[in-house]
């Protein structure tokens, strides 16, 4: 994320930490004022609430994120590219977004339950994504690699999960208490994002038709 470089970034940015660190209801305006360093007042000549600050940390970041991804899709080159590698560029393209813009996600996953305006507004980016993904796919179904063309929408989810469980895991493993086997905690970037697009596309065999073909025949 860029440094803050006025008054209502700052704030904002403040607020983001806080949000993000205490929770929304935890964090009151007195202590977003301090930390951004400005008076209370200050706040509510930039912002009518806390609530539309709340909104504020997060709609910006969520509007960028699908101008970058209609962006990518625009310049996809449909014929160069098969289906599983179009999967992991877009796997990867997401997990950088979700670690430059941590905070503002772990706001949303907090606040999902709890805020209609943050439920509103996480879903319609979500619908805004797999709009634009399934477009895209719908031009390269002619390789019969998609067998299925339902539910986008909850593969689309399934991502943003899957990601957000990854870069959470190895903080959440060195709690008091946690024991995991070496082979859980060997987790890299470079076998995560492939792993997780055969996983999205072949299933739990982690394997296509093709490979489980050549396999069979010994060719494996």
């Amino acid at each position: 994320m860029e440094k803050p470089s006025g008054t209502k970034e700052k704030i904002v940015e403040t607020a983001r930490s806080l949000f993000a660190e205490k929770g929304y209801k935890s964090t009151t305006t007195a202590e977003i004022a301090r930390g951004a360093g400005f008076s209370e007042g200050t706040i509510y000549r930039h912002f009518n609430s806390k609530k539309e600050l709340l909104m504020e940390c997060v709609i910006p970041v969520l509007q960028k994120i699908v101008d970058s991804t209609e962006h990518y899709l625009e310049h996809y080159p449909n014929q160069e590219e098969d289906l599983r590698s179009l999967v992991i560029k877009m796997l990867e393209m997401r997990l950088q977004l979700f670690q430059e813009n941590y905070q503002t996600f772990r706001i949303i996953f907090s606040e999902l339950l709890f805020s209609e305006d943050m439920l509103k507004h996480y879903m319609e980016f979500i619908i805004n994504q797999e709009e634009k993904i399934s477009g895209m796919i719908s031009q390269i179904e002619a390789t019969e690699e998609i067998k299925r063309t339902r539910n986008y929408m909850l593969f689309g989810m399934g991502q943003v999960m899957a990601i957000w469980m990854y870069l959470n895991f190895m903080k959440w493993s060195k709690a008091d208490g946690m024991e995991f086997s070496h082979e859980m905690l060997n987790i890299s970037q470079e076998t995560f994002l492939p792993d997780m697009a055969d996983y999205f596309l072949y299933g739990i065999a982690g394997v296509s038709e093709e490979e489980k073909i050549k396999f069979t025949r010994g060719e494996g």
